[in-house]
């Protein structure tokens, strides 16, 4: 497919310039370019460039993002076939009247119950990787 992990180096090591861009590596301003040049003695132009190397480092791969979305896409694919499955002879998808016969007294099946079980496993997963997940804007 032409995929290749092409990691991108880091910029030469500088604890100084490290601590400033892990701070606020988005939003640096000119004042925090002159005062990072100011403690490294580099120009601000080399301050500049090191900061966008490093930013550019940190971004995944054209790999990494066709694995993520690669893995999604069979989840969703085999979570929607298994639910088109556990479906398709319940009397209640094609006779809505159905939904009311012994209400509410429901018993749930056990292709059912593990459908929800998987979506809601996999939902929580989501939920609580939101907050290491690499941010992006795709």
């Amino acid at each position: 497919m032409g995929l290749r992990d092409n990691k991108r180096q880091l910029p030469v090591k500088n604890e100084v310039l490290e601590k400033g861009f892990r701070k606020s590596y988005k939003t640096i301003t000119g004042k925090e370019v002159a005062n990072l040049s100011h403690k490294t003695g580099m120009t601000s132009l080399q301050v500049e460039r090191w900061l966008r190397q490093r930013r550019l480092a940190s971004l995944p791969s054209k790999l990494q993002k066709f694995c993520e979305t690669g893995w999604r896409w069979v989840y969703y694919t085999t979570i929607l076939v298994y639910g088109f499955n556990c479906l398709v002879n319940k009397p209640w998808l094609w006779n809505v009247r159905y939904c009311w016969h012994d209400y509410p007294y429901h018993t749930v099946d056990q292709d059912i119950w593990l459908y929800y079980m998987v979506e809601l496993s996999f939902y929580w997963s989501l939920s609580i990787t939101q907050f290491f997940d690499v941010k992006r804007k795709d």
